[in-house]
Order: structure tokens, then C-alpha cells, then sequence
């Protein structure tokens, strides 16, 4: 290895490996003067149940914090918990959430390892707590900034340098304070990057500038990686041999990265971009099995593109087979089904194109399987052509009753849904997740936030929130849903756009087919987060608008916030488990309420992210967290080393993964939860009102200690079909669906030891949509209402 001296540094003496400097008074180093290659081992991974796999260097700890953990139910000294540390951050999950065998300790990788020697450092005492970054220096050539740091009484500046280069993470050491954390390596720009690799590097060592390569392409930064390597075959011919080695695996891996890609995109809806990146595929010099993939994929558009063409040509020749009568009754039929076809519902009339040269079905039969798989998907596509035309009549009623704002309109049309044959509540559960949406909003360009402001009622503010939707939005696709609370003074706009990106510039959400919205759930100079009940109405009222507007998957609504956002979604996700499929609080605090509600909600996940350096944010959540980590609660926690109060911008892409994993469960027949609000007590199929004003007082703390009881509410439905409530409220409302109880059969109620209810209930239509009318949410219906 050469050394390579720099003006700034007067003289060195190697010494081994190290090397020693002697500085000039006025000189302080800013460059590399030394580089151990080092192999590094990724030294295993845990993989939960739900399948989300955490790397690092597994071990196993009683909880999050020693002391915590002793407070928290279960035995002392046994190990509750999973800790997968990377040099980044430690990440905890339930032992309970791993199974025997998903646990490995093998070396799993093998890479180089850059340490940068730069003596030692004039350092001031190491920060107690990392307050919020005010402001951050780009990194200079040599791997230098400056972080300005939020702190009492003043401000803290702190010049950081990087000490160590790995392809994952790179540490930075504080030159001025003795601070050292890590931070991901796609957080350098590759000019950054590769300055510091050429410092670290003799430029005429072949070795050297192939381990170059090696490493950015281990960074997963191909393009860079394959500018260095054509450099290298230019600068070192005798190398081509070594070069090749090299060469193969780049192109492999550019490959499997263009592949990865293109089905991320397939996943996502964004069939436009699929195709085109299908067609733009690096065909040469891949393997026979990804070529394979990649020209399938470019096949299935083309497909899928003939068939389009071949479905508005078969139902135009198929309508001029018809009588006069039944030719003018299914020409709107044809207009909204030639206009709306796309690749996301093509699949719909895949009985109808079977039929293409079928002799056997008339032209009236073929054409009922196109329009009643249209409407029920092709599972339940008929050859009844005067079935379907009842059915586009009950699509045209029923959207017409979502719409309506008047109460007699409803009922009239309810009326008229009655009088049409076929129109069975059956049919109609059937037929609402291909339904139109009841509010008509303008699509505006994705990556472009907008704001809908819904009128004031009841006395109450008007409420606001900004919407950023992904690329190629259609309204046949069901769209995972992330709420975003923002901190404390960012507004709306910021907030979303932290998660999906902008127009110039798609990030996480958008690339992967996430909407975003962020409600404006607090006033603009708020500082702390309240725990009162207009933060929840306004993030619930936002959802179910949203679910009327855009087609959103209800079982895909993820809840999440940073600083004060994350309070309030710690808060309102214990409060409203039923609405979310995870929450996702960021450098939040779980306190107030939620030292009871915790409980309220075992089957909801949680994705925790912090800081070590972060205020006292883990002394106080880890006295709920470490609960619900010995409870086997579907919990991870993120905590960054050495880091305090900021974003975690690099967490994101792991918040997607795990996201990807999760959905909403099915809704608990049995539950207790304990309540301080009584606006808490509408969960899940049960919505419990009239308390006594004596039963729930204003939240009241002695010290540590919560001393205001909380309101016991306990439901549950046996597999005899009957129901159980315990509220102390003086009036409940019970919805009941197909997946709660057999509604052939007869129900049974019990409200606090009485029996006000005992017969058969029939479903009803007009519950059905009179509560996806106020609701939205298209995954969970409900056939009947008890109201005692």
C-alpha cells in the first residue's frame, strides 16, 4: 500500500500500519493518510413472522433497556427480545415474533473495508443529547462538515469527518467533540465518494483501483462502477482477465437490478413505465433466466394490448348482432366499458375473449359475460344479457345513493334498488369494489400536492389535508393509503412530500404506488401534542374522505409521524386500531393515554424508529414498549446509534419493505379495551355511546401515575352467534357482517347482564350502503345494524 502525502500535512512517519503525523501549528490534516483493507462479515439475520427480514449481528437482550425491562411484566433475566445490531442502528423485535430456525448467525457477506487513519483529534465532550440539526454542511472532498445542532443555552457546531468507508455505512467521527455514528453510505454523492477512494488509493495499483470498482459496485452503484472499470481496461490492457471477472458480475447484477426494477413497477400499477422499461431491458450478456423473464414481461403487454384492442372490436361486432331494443339498452353499457378498459381490468373479461370463436353462444349470451364480469369479475361473469342490463341499472342506483347528500333521495332510490330483480345484498358486496368513486375529484399529475378542505359541521373547523398520489394513478387499482403527521411547524405540503417525492423528483411512495396524504390535524403554532379528540376526528374524517375519492385498499392504511406526528400517532393508532394495517411514529413519544391504550390494540403492528441520543425519548417509551415486546406484540424498533432528534430519511426504504409485508387483520370478535374518551369506544364492529359524565374525567397524573380511571369496554361474539357487551354506556350500536356471525341463524344480545335482543336479523341493503356512505371502506362491510 502507497502512502499519499498531502500539502496540509508537513511530514509522516509510518509506523506498521499507522501512521503518525507531525503537524505544522497552523496546519490541521483534512486528508486520508493512511488505508487498512479490511474484510468485512455480515454476521447474520432475524426474520420476523410476517417476513421481514432484519441484518446485522443477532443477540438476545431482556428488552429495550435493562432497567425498563425488570419494570415490565414477565420474569427478570429472561431474554424477550431479538436485537439485530449494523453498525447503524440496533433494530429490536419480539421473540415471540421470530420462529426456532429464523434466526442465522452465518457470515452471510464479505467486502472491503476502508479505514481512514487521521490521527487523533483536539475533541470537546461527547453531546448528551443530539437536539434537532438546524443546520448540515455538504460533505467537502476530504469527507468533512459541519452538523449545527439545536442545544441550551446556545447552539452546538460540530465538525465531522469520515473515518471509516464501507460499501452500507460509513462512520463519521466528530473532529471538535467526541461524537462517532454511522450513516449510509448512498448518503455521500459519488464525487464525495470516489474522492475519498482515491485518496485512499494508489491510482497506479491495479489491485487498488479493482478493489475500487469492487466496492462501488458492492455500494449498488453500478453506473459509477462502470465507468471505473472501462477506465481500468484503457489505463491496465495486461488486466483484461481480471477486468472480465469483474465485467460479468456488473452486468449481471445491472441486470438484475433493471429486472427488479421493471417488476416493482408491475407490482405497483405503473404498467406505462413496466413496459417501456421492458422494452429498454440489457438483453446482452445477461443470464438465459433473467433474459427469459424480461422478454415474458414484454410479451404479457403485448398481450395484454391485442386483447384490449381485440375486446372494443368484439363488443361493437357483437351489439350489431342485436335486436333493435337490446342494441340501444347496451350501447352506454359499451361506451363506459371501451372508455374505462385498461391493463388493471382487463382480467375482468377473460370469460368474454374465451368466447371469440365459440359457435355455441349467441351474440346476446357472449355479451352478457362481458358486461356482468365487468361489473362482478370474471368469477361471476353470466351469459345472461338481461341480467347484466338489471345489474348496470343497481350500479347506477347504488352509485347514485353514495352520492346523495339528501335523505329522501336515499330512500327513494333504495326503493328502486328493492324493485330490481337480482339486486340482492349478496350481489351488491359483490359489485362495490369495481364501483365508481362517489366523490368525483380532478387526478392531478402525480408527484403534485393538492389540498381538499372539507366544510365545517357540527360547530367544528373546517378540516384540511394535502394529497400526493403516484405515478400512473388509476381508479381500477386499489392504492395502499399512508397518513402522514407532521412535526411541529412543517406544513402539509412538506410532510407528504417527505414521503412520495415531488414531480421532478419521485421518491419511495410514488415509485412503489403509495397515496399519501397529511392532514392538518393541528393549528399551525402548536408545539405539543395535545391528546384531545379533534386530532383523531380530523386524521378519521380525512381517511374516510379519501376512501370516497380515491380507491383506496382500507387494509392497506398505514399511519405515520415524525416529532409531535409521532405522539399523535402513537395516540391515535392505540386509539383506532380497526382503521390502520401499522403505525409508524418517528422519533415520537408513547406517553399520556397511551399508558393505557397500549393494550387496546395486541394485533396492530408497529414500526418504531429513534435515536440513542434522542431527549429521553426511550426512558419514557420504553415503559410501554418493552410491554408490548414481552406481550409478542407484531413490533420493531429502529434505534440509530449515536444519533438523536432528525428524520431518518435512510430508514425509509426498510419502512416500505416491512409496510409491504403488512396488512390490516381481520376485525377481533373478542376484545376489551379501556377508554378515557368517550369517542374511543367506536372500535371495530362495536360503537358504545351516552356515558355518565362522572365515568370519564379529564386525564389527571400524581407524578409517574395516571390516577384517572379509565372506562372498561368488553365485547365478544361466540361461535353461537352470540354477543356480549359490557360498556357502562348507556346506548350501543352493533354492526354484524357474514365474517362475524351466520345470519341464517338466530342472534342473541347481552348488554351489561340484560337481553334486549333475541331473533333472527335480516340483512339489510340500505346498512350496507348507508354505511359505506359514510365510511368508505370498500374491505369491511356490514349487512346489519342493531342499535339497543
Amino acid at each position: 500500500m502507497r502512502f499519499v502525502s498531502f500539502p496540509e500535512i508537513s511530514c509522516m512517519t509510518v509506523v506498521g500500519r499507522r501512521v503518525n503525523r507531525h503537524r505544522t501549528a497552523s496546519a490541521i490534516p483534512l486528508l486520508v493518510a493512511v488505508v487498512a483493507v479490511i474484510p468485512h462479515l455480515d454476521a447474520g439475520e432475524v426474520r420476523t413472522q410476517s417476513g421481514f427480514v432484519i441484518r446485522g449481528r443477532p443477540s438476545q437482550v431482556e428488552g429495550l433497556s435493562a432497567a425498563a425491562a425488570r419494570q415490565s411484566r414477565g420474569p427478570v433475566n429472561i431474554k424477550h427480545v431479538w436485537m439485530v445490531d449494523d453498525d447503524l442502528r440496533r433494530t429490536f423485535v419480539p421473540q415471540r415474533m421470530v420462529n426456532k430456525g429464523d434466526v442465522s448467525t452465518d457470515d452471510l457477506q464479505t467486502f472491503d473495508e476502508f479505514t481512514l487513519d487521521r490521527g487523533a483529534h483536539h475533541r470537546g465532550m461527547a453531546p448528551a443529547v443530539i437536539g434537532s440539526y438546524l443546520e448540515v454542511t455538504p460533505f467537502d472532498e476530504y469527507g468533512r462538515r459541519t452538523v449545527t445542532l439545536a442545544a441550551q443555552p446556545k447552539n452546538i457546531s460540530i465538525v465531522q469527518e469520515i473515518t471509516q468507508l464501507r460499501p452500507d455505512i460509513v462512520t463519521l467521527s466528530g473532529v471538535s467533540h467526541n461524537w462517532t455514528h454511522g450513516l449510509p453510505t448512498s448518503a455521500l454523492s459519488d464525487d464525495v465518494l470516489l474522492s475519498l477512494l482515491k485518496q485512499a488509493t494508489d491510482a497506479n495499483s491495479p489491485q487498488d483501483r479493482l478493489r475500487v470498482v469492487r466496492f462501488v459496485t458492492d455500494a449498488n452503484r453500478y453506473t459509477l462502477a462502470q465507468q471505473l472499470l472501462n477506465q481500468f481496461k484503457m489505463d491496465f490492457p495486461d488486466a483484461a482477465d481480471r477486468a472480465d471477472e469483474i465485467q460479468e458480475r456488473l452486468h449481471h447484477l445491472i441486470a438484475v437490478k433493471a429486472l427488479g426494477e421493471i417488476l416493482e413497477r408491475q407490482r405497483a400499477g405503473q404498467h406505462q413505465l413496466a413496459a417501456e422499461y421492458a422494452q429498454k431491458f440489457p438483453g446482452d450478456q445477461v443470464s438465459a433466466q433473467v433474459l427469459r423473464e424480461s422478454q415474458a414481461i414484454v410479451k404479457h403487454y403485448e398481450e395484454v394490448s391485442q386483447n384490449i384492442a381485440k375486446v372494443k372490436l368484439m363488443l361493437g361486432s357483437l351489439q350489431a348482432e342485436l335486436d333493435a331494443e337490446q342494441f340501444e339498452q347496451v350501447s352506454p353499457l359499451r361506451s363506459v366499458v371501451t372508455d374505462e378498459l385498461s391493463v388493471n381490468n382487463i382480467d375482468r373479461l377473460e370469460p368474454f375473449l374465451r368466447t371469440e370463436f365459440d359457435d355455441t353462444l349467441t351474440a346476446a349470451e357472449k355479451l352478457g359475460l362481458a358486461y356482468t364480469g365487468w361489473l362482478l369479475g370474471n368469477a361471476r361473469a353470466e351469459t345472461n344479457l338481461a341480467l347484466a342490463l338489471r345489474l348496470w341499472s343497481v350500479r347506477f342506483l347504488a352509485v347514485e345513493f353514495l352520492r346523495s347528500e339528501n335523505e329522501a333521495d336515499r330512500l327513494d332510490l333504495l326503493r328502486r334498488l328493492h324493485e330490481i330483480d337480482g339486486a340482492t345484498i349478496e350481489t351488491v358486496a359483490e359489485m362495490i369494489p369495481r364501483l365508481p368513486m362517489p366523490l368525483q375529484s380532478i387526478i392531478p399529475d402525480a408527484g403534485v400536492p393538492f389540498t381538499v378542505e372539507l366544510p365545517a359541521q357540527d360547530g367544528g373547523p373546517a378540516i384540511r389535508y394535502t394529497v400526493v398520489l403516484p405515478l400512473e394513478y388509476s381508479v381500477d387499482l386499489q392504492y395502499p393509503l399512508v397518513v402522514a403527521l407532521g412535526n411541529r411547524g412543517a406544513s402539509t405540503e412538506a410532510t407528504a412530500q417527505w414521503w412520495a417525492g415531488t414531480a421532478e423528483q419521485p421518491g419511495t411512495a410514488m415509485t412503489r404506488g403509495y397515496i399519501v396524504i397529511a392532514p392538518e390535524y393541528a393549528d399551525a403554532d402548536t408545539k405539543e401534542y395535545a391528546y384531545g379528540s379533534s386530532a383523531h376526528r380530523v386524521v378519521l374524517e380525512s381517511i374516510r374522505d379519501m376512501r370516497k375519492r380515491f380507491n383506496i385498499d382500507s387494509d392497506r392504511v398505514f399511519l405515520a409521524g415524525h416529532g409531535m406526528g409521532g405522539d399523535a400517532a402513537f395516540d391515535i393508532g392505540m386509539s383506532h386500531p380497526d382503521y390502520f394495517a401499522g403505525v409508524i411514529p418517528i422519533i415520537g413519544v408513547c406517553d399520556q393515554h397511551c399508558k393505557v391504550y397500549w393494550d387496546n390494540a395486541p394485533e396492530l403492528a408497529w414500526y418504531v424508529v429513534g435515536g440513542e441520543k434522542d431527549r429521553d425519548t426511550l426512558d419514557v417509551n420504553a415503559k410501554v414498549l418493552n410491554r408490548m415486546m414481552i406481550g409478542g406484540y407484531d413490533l420493531t424498533y429502529a434505534e440509530y446509534i449515536e444519533r438523536g432528534y432528525e428524520s431518518y430519511f435512510e430508514e425509509k426504504p426498510r419502512i416500505f419493505e416491512w409496510m409491504e409485508l403488512h396488512a390490516r387483520v381481520p376485525q377481533s370478535k373478542d376484545f376489551e379495551i379501556e377508554i378515557l374518551r368517550p369517542e374511543d369506544a367506536n372500535v371495530y364492529w362495536l360503537k358504545a355511546e351516552g356515558f355518565q359524565e362522572n365515568v370519564l374525567q379529564p386525564v389527571a397524573f400524581r407524578g409517574e401515575r395516571m390516577v384517572t380511571r379509565p372506562q372498561v369496554v368488553d365485547a365478544r361474539i361466540t361461535p353461537g352467534g352470540t354477543v356480549y357487551v359490557t360498556s357502562g354506556a348507556g346506548r350501543v350500536t352493533i354492526m354484524l357482517s357474514p365474517s362475524l356471525v351466520n345470519l341464517d341463524e338466530r342472534i342473541e344480545v347481552r348488554v351489561s347482564g340484560k337481553r334486549p335482543y333475541r331473533d333472527f336479523i335480516k340483512p339489510d341493503l340500505g346498512v350496507l350502503l348507508e354505511d359505506l356512505r359514510e365510511r368508505g371502506d370498500r374491505q369491511r362491510l356490514y349487512w346489519a345494524m342493531l342499535e339497543l
